[in-house]
């Protein structure tokens, strides 16, 4: 190769990585922690959030009040998803008496004459799953699914390819009785949302950052914290 092509070439290489870094940091230099006092969690956003009240319909069909938290920049679209699941055991009882009184069914009839209390255990379990199960119906393609952490706590981390090109980024979480769906969607050719997917973490009642020195997992008991 002759030198003056030798120098074109890394001068083109340098000129591209100066931009790659600098699109990095102008995108990171806009992010900040936001903390979601009333949901007791953290997460970094671009922008402060729009927040709207919601519901969320269950595995087992009861409606939960949840807010989405939402912020959008050049890079993408942006939401938390928070379901509040303190007045689930209440609707699991209200549920299972009126089962044992009309002998049905609590999802409608399906394997009648059968009332269990272990439905609001396993429905918590199985929270973050059939969240991630919604997600994957949706119809895109699924590029992955697997485990995810966050300060000890386990969850489901999902990607997905949509037609258009985007992609969906999702980690999923049960903690403190709320189900938290971190979604982010990139355009096509935009870089993975890294600073938003890392960032989510969870507060105490003081609104200070929870980390746990062993595993977190539904219904089981709570483990000693580090911080």
């Amino acid at each position: 190769m002759k030198p003056t092509s030798l120098l074109r070439l890394l001068s083109l290489a340098g000129a591209t990585l100066a931009l790659a870094l600098s699109t990095q940091s102008g995108q990171a230099q806009e992010w900040s922690q936001y903390l979601a006092f009333d949901d007791r969690f953290s997460v970094d956003f671009p922008t402060d959030p729009s927040v709207e009240e919601t519901t969320y319909e269950t595995e087992y069909g009861f409606t939960l009040p949840a807010r989405i938290y939402t912020a959008e920049d050049d890079f993408g679209t942006y939401s938390v998803t928070a379901v509040d699941w303190s007045e689930a055991e209440t609707l699991h009882t209200e549920a299972f008496d009126a089962c044992e009184s009309a002998i049905d069914d609590l999802r409608g009839g399906d394997n009648p004459g059968h009332c269990s209390r272990l439905y609001y255990e396993r429905e918590i379990r199985g929270a973050a799953l059939h969240a991630a199960f919604g997600l994957i119906e949706r119809g895109s393609e699924v590029t992955h699914l697997g485990s995810a952490n966050t300060e000890m706590v386990e969850g489901i981390g999902i990607q997905l390819l949509n037609e258009d090109g985007s992609r969906w980024y999702a980690v999923l979480f049960w903690h403190n009785y709320h189900l938290f769906i971190a979604n982010a969607i990139a355009p096509q050719g935009m870089p993975p949302p890294l600073l938003f997917s890392t960032s989510l973490g969870f507060l105490d009642e003081q609104g200070r950052r929870i980390t746990y020195g062993e595993r977190y997992a539904p219904l089981y008991p709570v483990p000693h914290r580090t911080r």
